[in-house]
């Protein structure tokens, strides 16, 4: 557990250095970047907001299980690309535990698992958006979101 006493404050731990570490790689500090925006798997995305209040960054919200990546790059490359923004952290984790706690059955119940079943991932990942080309920054250059389609 990363030296935590639960596996939520070992998933908030991992959100906040993968963050820390794309700001340092950026050469930028905190107060440099514009928004966080990200999520978790957690009810009311606790492990990203806890780690948005320990960098003292504005926290933008996202909730999209899977997809809470793809969903931070997309708001983080409009807000850049629009002039809201210097620079955009874009970030998410999950924990393996947590996610079985919240979804499926706790660890500690000793359920077992069939062969069938999901496994979550223990991580957590962040990058620095900048609309500018000068800099070695990541940068959208387009974005596509889905339709979705009902088949009568």
């Amino acid at each position: 557990m990363w030296g935590e006493k639960t596996y939520e404050l070992a998933e908030r731990k991992m959100l906040t250095h993968a963050a820390n570490d794309s700001i340092k790689k950026a050469g930028l500090t905190p107060d440099n970047i514009s928004y966080m925006i990200g999520g978790d798997l957690l009810n009311q995305i606790i492990s990203a907001g806890f780690a948005a209040r320990t960098l003292g960054i504005p926290f933008i919200g996202l909730y999209g299980a899977c997809s809470t990546m793809s969903e931070s790059l997309m708001v983080g490359a409009m807000l850049t690309d629009g002039g809201y923004s210097d620079y955009a952290l874009c970030c998410t984790s999950s924990h393996f535990a947590t996610a079985e706690r919240q979804f499926r059955n706790p660890l500690e119940l000793g359920t077992p698992k069939v062969p069938s079943s999901q496994n979550t991932v223990t991580g957590a990942g962040a990058v620095v958006l900048s609309p500018t080309e000068e800099n070695l920054f990541p940068r959208s250059l387009s974005l596509r979101l889905g339709a979705l389609l009902t088949w009568a």
